[in-house]
């Protein structure tokens, strides 16, 4: 019998959050305590110290890269502190396109952050798995993993980040470099501006288009809305700007494109 796109989601999503937990668990055990991405830290009042997300985008853009239309995505990670300046960090996340390419894929990393007080950095390692292709339908491989290392710095209101990482799959680096701001509206509404700009190294996933090449410019507006201790709604708005190692692979959905969708957050 078919599955609909909403059963598969629950389904591979129950999936998810048992290959996490077992994944921290196991963690758990050697120490005494997610997209990059980027992991969002949990309460320090949490009595767990897990965080869980799903929500909405209108596109699935990762890296400057255009996957898919209309992905409904849930979260699980968690934070675990090692001593007063280190913690170790563990996510997993799976997001599913209801209408377009049959795609769907799941992330699983880990990594360790050391607050240096002045900045943060932090080493890691992410498993990806595509379910039907790297392009969907089946077509292209259906895995890639890679170690990568990333730093933020507070200037004043402003957040400067870095990263780096290394795909092992196609041996192929990929660089990052962003800014983002909290303004704070009201003690329940923030507005949330953020811009990067990515870098391909020897060919990261540019099918023969580029080399080493400027892929993207990526402008991001959040608004989370406070919903109570433990529970944050936010919705975005986002563009992509598809540079010279993207505007010849995201043609199909244009080089350029303004997209959005909402995240809900909760924490136990």
């Amino acid at each position: 019998m078919k599955t609909t796109p909403i059963t598969s989601l629950l389904a591979k999503s129950a999936a998810l959050v048992a290959v996490c937990a077992a994944f921290t668990g196991a963690q758990a055990g050697t120490t005494v305590g997610k997209s990059v991405a980027p992991m969002i830290q949990p309460a320090a009042e949490d009595p767990l110290g897990f965080e869980a997300s799903m929500g909405y985008d209108s596109r699935y853009y990762f890296r400057g890269l255009w996957f898919s239309n209309n992905n409904v995505w849930t979260n699980l990670s968690t934070s675990i502190p090692v001593n007063d300046k280190l913690t170790f960090d563990a996510f997993g996340y799976y997001t599913d396109s209801a209408t377009s390419l049959n795609y769907s894929e799941l992330d699983v990393g880990g990594s360790l952050t050391y607050d240096a007080g002045f900045a943060s950095v932090s080493v890691g390692y992410t498993w990806f798995y595509f379910f039907n292709g790297f392009f969907g339908d089946g077509i292209g491989q259906d895995y890639a993993h890679e170690a990568f290392l990333s730093t933020t710095i507070p200037l004043g209101p402003v957040n400067l980040s870095a990263m780096y990482a290394y795909d092992f799959y196609i041996s192929a680096s990929y660089a990052q470099v962003g800014l983002d701001t909290e303004i704070k509206v009201t003690d329940w509404l923030s507005i949330v501006p953020a811009a990067v700009i990515g870098y391909g190294i020897d060919g990261y996933y540019t099918f023969g288009t580029a080399g080493s090449a400027w892929n993207h410019v990526g402008l991001n507006v959040s608004f989370p809305i406070t919903l109570s201790k433990t529970a944050t709604l936010t919705p975005y708005i986002a563009a992509n700007f598809s540079l010279e190692g993207r505007e010849d692979l995201n043609t199909i959905e244009g080089s350029d494109e303004v997209f959005g969708g909402v995240a809900l957050s909760v924490s136990f």
